[in-house]
């Protein structure tokens, strides 16, 4: 390193700090340490992405569908009922 622009020191000290903060990150979430070891990754985070969603979306359709068959308005058939009257007599 030069010493003669200590800006740029700084700056590419900073740079070194963020890359291994972000390989240490992709390491532990992806177990992947840099970008190119994604680029065979990227169709399974895709699948896994479009798996979520329509979990999640089957889901909500199932509760959708439970919360209205638990709430709907029921209707009620009137049964006339007749009696008959006796007298008293």
């Amino acid at each position: 390193m030069h010493l003669r622009g200590h800006h740029n020191i700084l700056k590419r000290v900073l740079l070194h700090a963020g890359a291994l903060n972000l390989g240490l990150l992709m390491r532990t979430l992806f177990g992947v340490g840099t970008p190119r070891g994604l680029q065979g990754r990227v169709a399974a985070i895709f699948i896994a992405v479009y798996s979520f969603t329509r979990l999640s979306e089957t889901f909500w359709t199932l509760l959708s569908r439970l919360y209205r068959a638990a709430y709907r308005p029921r209707t009620y058939t009137v049964v006339p009922m007749y009696f008959e009257l006796k007298s008293l007599s």
